[in-house]
């Protein structure tokens, strides 16, 4: 018995998503998404804010999460160092907040700054 293919269409994109990957998604408003395509943030201040995105919004809607740098290498792929100043940056700029420093132990927590009009220009 062949198994069952299911594809989304969404308008001219038409993609596939294997049935093992369908057990979640993360719901982000379209006006977030839109302003932060505005950003011209690099590639890991990017994959930074969408991870954090899909460890807060992506678990039910939590507003903080914790986040080590290891935790977030082994996600991104990025080195400790670029990781490090991209959340610096992404800070300073208050799409992102930290929460919680780290502390021996403890990783930081961060949560995203859902209020556009808060962040700061490059």
């Amino acid at each position: 018995m062949a198994e069952e293919l299911e594809f989304y269409d969404d308008d001219d994109l038409i993609f596939y998503i294997p049935p093992e990957n369908q057990k979640g998604f993360m719901k982000l408003h379209h006006y977030v998404t839109e302003n932060l395509i505005r950003q011209h943030l690099n590639g890991c201040e990017y994959a930074v804010v969408l991870l954090l995105l899909r460890m807060t919004m992506g678990y039910n809607g939590r507003r903080e999460t914790a986040l080590s740098l290891k935790f977030i290498r082994e996600r991104t792929g990025y080195n400790v160092n670029h990781i490090n100043h991209a959340i610096n940056k992404l800070i300073k700029r208050e799409i992102v907040t930290r929460t919680q420093t780290a502390a021996m132990g403890r990783a930081a927590k961060y949560s995203f700054n859902d209020n556009i009009d808060e962040w700061a220009e490059k």
